[in-house]
C-alpha cells in the first residue's frame, strides 16, 4: 500500500524551503537530485515502521537483511522505476511464475518498452549519472530516524558558528552532503513549521497510522514498537508537543535564523543553540511556536483522541476562512 501524503510532504517543503542561502551552495544538480529524492524519499511505503516489518519477517525487512528498511525500499524503487529489469527481479522476489501467466508477462513487457518515457537519467553521462544516484540515495537514508541526532550533531558543528566565514561550503563535498541531508530532514517531518490547520491534519494522519500498526501488532502478538501511541490511552496532543520539544526545535534551530524566545517548558528546549541560523525563513518559527502553543492549550482542554482532534479541526478550518495573520490560523 502506498501512502500518498508520505511523498507530498517533503516535496512541498523542500520547495518552500528553497532559499538564497541553498542556491549559492548547491548547484543544479544538487537542486534537481534533492527536488527527486524529496519526491521519492517515501515511495511505495507501506504504512508500517521498520521496526514493524523486522519483526513480522516482511519480505522487505529480509530483502534488505533488517537495516534501513524502509528507507532502502524507497531508494530502490526511485532507481527501479527507470529500470525495466529491476521490474523482473521484484516479481521473482514475489515468487510471480511469470513464464506461465501470459497477462503478467505482458504487463511486464508494456513496462520495459515504456521505461525510456521514465527515464529521467537516461541523457546523463556515466559519471552524472553515478553522482545523481549517490546524492538521492544518500538524503532517502538521511531520512531514517534512527540517526537523527547524529546528523544533527555533525551539521551544528559544522554549521553552528559563523556560517558566513565558512568559505569551504561551497565546494567541500563532506559539508554539501550534511546540507542536503539536514535539508531534506527538516523537509520530512516539518509539519508542526506549517500553518496550525495544516499541522494539525499531519498530525491527525500520522496518529492514525501508528494507531492502525499498534493494532496490527496487537492483533499478530509482536512486539509493541510505539507504545505511547495505543488508541485508547494516547494523547495525540502531548505526542506532539514532545515532537516539537525533542526533535524539531533543535533542528529547526540549527536550520533556520536564531529562535525568538518561545514558551518551551522542556529544558533541552530552552538552552537553544544561539547562533545565526543557516538559512532565513522565519515563518517557519513562527508557525512552529505557534503551533507548540496551540498544543498545549489543546491538552489543557482535554482534546487528545482521534474524535477529539477531528472536531477541533472543524472548528480550525471554520475560523481559517480569510484568516491571514498567524494567530488567527
Amino acid at each position: 500500500m502506498t501512502t500518498p501524503e508520505h511523498i507530498a510532504q517533503a516535496t512541498a517543503c523542500y520547495l518552500q524551503q528553497l532559499s538564497n542561502r541553498e542556491t549559492k551552495v548547491m548547484d543544479r544538480m544538487d537542486e534537481a537530485t534533492a527536488l527527486i529524492a524529496a519526491a521519492t524519499h517515501d515511495i511505495d511505503h507501506p504504512g508500517r515502521s521498520s521496526a514493524f516489518l523486522c519483526n513480522s519477517d516482511d519480505r522487505l525487512a529480509l530483502l534488505y537483511n533488517d537495516i534501513c528498511v524502509l528507507e532502502s525500499h524507497h531508494a530502490a524503487t526511485t532507481f527501479r522505476l527507470t529500470m525495466g529489469k529491476f521490474w523482473w527481479m521484484v516479481a521473482r522476489a514475489a515468487n510471480l511464475n511469470i513464464t506461465n501467466d501470459i497477462q503478467t508477462y505482458q504487463l511486464m513487457l508494456s513496462m520495459f518498452s515504456a521505461d525510456d518515457k521514465i527515464n529521467i537519467f537516461k541523457h546523463l553521462d556515466r559519471e552524472s549519472y553515478k553522482l545523481a544516484r549517490s546524492i538521492i540515495v544518500d538524503m532517502i537514508l538521511a531520512t531514517e530516524m534512527t540517526r537523527h541526532f547524529e546528523h544533527l550533531a555533525k551539521f551544528v558543528s559544522v554549521f553552528g558558528t559563523d556560517v558566513d566565514s565558512k568559505e569551504t561550503t561551497h565546494d567541500n563535498d563532506d559539508n554539501q552532503i550534511l546540507i542536503r541531508r539536514m535539508l531534506i530532514k527538516c523537509a520530512d517531518v516539518s509539519n508542526p513549521t506549517r500553518p496550525l490547520k495544516f499541522c494539525v491534519e499531519w498530525a491527525r494522519r500520522i496518529a492514525e497510522e501508528y494507531f492502525t500498526q499498534t493494532d496490527e501488532e496487537k492483533h499478530r502478538n509482536l512486539p509493541i514498537v510505539m507504545p505511547m501511541f495505543d488508541r485508547t490511552t494516547c494523547s495525540i496532543s502531548k505526542s506532539q508537543i514532545g515532537f516539537i520539544e525533542y526533535i524539531i526545535h533543535d533542528m529547526m534551530d540549527a536550520w533556520n535564523s536564531k529562535l525568538s524566545t518561545g514558551s518551551y517548558t522542556n529544558q533541552q528546549c530552552l538552552n537553544t543553540i544561539n547562533v545565526p541560523g543557516f538559512i532565513e525563513m522565519p515563518e517557519i518559527v513562527r508557525y512552529m511556536e505557534h503551533n507548540y502553543s496551540k498544543w498545549k492549550l489543546f491538552e489543557e482542554q482535554g482534546i487528545n483522541t482521534l474524535s477529539d482532534i477531528k472536531r477541533k479541526q472543524l472548528t480550525l478550518n471554520s475560523e481559517a476562512t480569510g484568516s491571514s495573520s498567524i494567530e488567527e490560523l
